[in-house]
């Protein structure tokens, strides 16, 4: 029997059983399209949070923070001095870290102030909403966060070029402000939904509190091949390393763990959906003993029936898988759409909370085929075993 031929005949199981048929493409279509829509939330919330950890500097930055333990080690001129001086280094960026205390007209609140240079924005991989980076020789300009206006019930579009008061603490020492009339102007604001910071000039900030230590140190390497090099030769001298690499690492594979957890539900759901598909695919064995009887005494094999019965079963899994497809796609793009529109009401970013990499797709299409061949085999297996002669017998 030629291939045509089969499908064919495989195909009039969508004419003479309907209902049944589309239940059962229905059941396969709700177990994959579960599966789908769970692990393509995983990808989308992983490609998310790298997005916004990672960018072109970022890749190839290194964060070196100062030695607690058995032999503490604070980050010194000097040390910033040797590392400078490695090959393959660009820039070595100092940070300080420091308590503080913010207003605008009203009362003051709390934040945490990050002293920095205008190159460390791109290094920490931030997004600015609004504005732009401070400038290093400037005395009295701030950058701040998303989440500090919310902090303050602030509009991102009111705030660029106002000015703000800002105190902050000598750290080491007490709590007691170093001045608490400084007036800054916000030149900028960065994407950061969690944390409630604001960004002043290093230099500026040194000037009032001399005596904080280094909170970190960012440096720049001038490729991504030599981040291996440039962080073994600073992990010798002491000092803790991390890199964006290093947290993409942990990332993808705490992803990993959420995309199988997900993934595990929908497959129970497809479980449920191959358990129908294989009453569906009995059912028509039943139905059509005398007509499997009948090709056999016309000269078919059972090579044939055999290959009539599992083309049903593939034409259904991937009907199953294709429909599947498509319900998982309507509905990311409807909880996008409703998750924007909120998110546009109180002015955050718009994101993609799903992602589809294609591989992903095709896999999909023939993970269904796959289970439908699995669950079609037996059927399959019985109506080719019928003997011809009690075939045409059966009432």
């Amino acid at each position: 029997m030629r291939f045509i031929d089969v499908i064919r005949i495989a195909t009039r199981i969508f004419k003479n059983n309907r209902l049944r048929t589309f239940l059962t493409i229905l059941g396969v279509a709700v177990g994959i399209g579960t599966i789908v829509f769970l692990i393509a939330l995983g990808y989308g919330l992983q490609k998310l949070t790298i997005e916004q950890i990672t960018g072109t500097d970022a890749l190839t930055a290194l964060e070196v923070t100062p030695s607690v333990g058995d032999r503490p080690r604070q980050i010194t001129d000097d040390m910033i001095k040797k590392i400078k001086a490695f090959d393959n280094v660009e820039t070595v960026e100092a940070v300080m870290a420091l308590n503080g205390q913010m207003s605008f007209d009203g009362p003051p609140g709390d934040v945490s102030v990050y002293a920095v240079s205008d190159d460390y924005f791109s290094l920490e991989g931030l997004s600015f909403a609004i504005g732009g980076k401070i400038n290093t020789s400037a005395k009295n300009e701030a950058v701040v966060t998303t989440a500090l206006l919310d902090q303050f019930s602030k509009d991102t579009n009111q705030l660029p070029g106002e000015k703000i008061n800002i105190g902050y603490s000598k750290v080491g020492t007490t709590n007691e402000l170093v001045s608490d009339s400084i007036k800054y102007k916000v030149v900028g604001i960065v994407i950061d939904e969690f944390e409630p910071n604001i960004y002043l000039p290093y230099e500026n900030v040194r000037q009032f509190s001399p005596e904080s230590p280094i909170h970190s140190l960012k440096i720049k390497v001038n490729s991504q091949e030599n981040i291996g090099a440039i962080k073994g030769q600073i992990s010798a001298m002491g000092y803790p390393v991390t890199t964006v690499i290093d947290t993409v690492d942990q990332l993808e594979r705490g992803f990993a763990v959420v995309r199988f957890a997900l993934g595990l539900l929908g497959v129970i759901a497809l479980i449920v959906a191959s358990i129908g598909m294989f009453n569906t695919l009995t059912i028509s064995l039943l139905e059509r003993i005398k007509e499997v009887g009948i090709m056999k005494s016309l000269g078919a094999s059972d090579k044939d029936i055999w290959q009539i019965f599992l083309a049903e079963a593939i034409l259904i899994g991937f009907c199953g898988g294709l429909v599947g497809l498509i319900m998982s796609f309507v509905g990311s793009s409807f909880i996008n759409y409703i998750y924007n529109f909120l998110a546009t009401s109180y002015q955050a970013q718009k994101v993609s909370l799903f992602y589809y990499p294609l591989w992903f797709v095709l896999m999909i299409l023939a993970f269904a085929c796959l289970v439908a061949l699995i669950t079609g085999f037996y059927p399959a297996r019985r109506a080719a075993k019928l003997n011809p002669l009690q075939a045409l017998r059966y009432e």
